[in-house]
């Protein structure tokens, strides 16, 4: 499963340290945290209680919450408001 989505993970850590370096802290505090508090372990908890899926389901689930993720994070890329001077 991680293998399938390894793409998709490995452009939502660059495109988060992109922000980062660029000096953007307060819109991957959202993408990462947020996005995984807010969204991630609620629909987690609901999937366990309403349709009780098998752990390899289950984790495939919660895994393609990352393409979400992805696309939260390339639009708050192509904004361009992550690009600061920072010397």
């Amino acid at each position: 499963i991680n293998a399938c989505y390894y793409a998709v993970i490995t452009l939502n850590v660059s495109i988060f340290f992109m922000l980062r370096a660029g000096g953007e802290t307060r819109s991957t505090l959202i993408i990462d945290s947020g996005f995984i508090w807010l969204f991630v372990i609620p629909v987690a908890i609901a999937l366990s209680q309403t349709l009780r899926p098998p752990m390899v389901l289950f984790y495939l689930m919660l895994q393609s919450t990352e393409l979400l993720k992805f696309l939260l994070g390339s639009w708050f890329f192509r904004r361009g408001r992550w690009i600061r001077n920072l010397t």
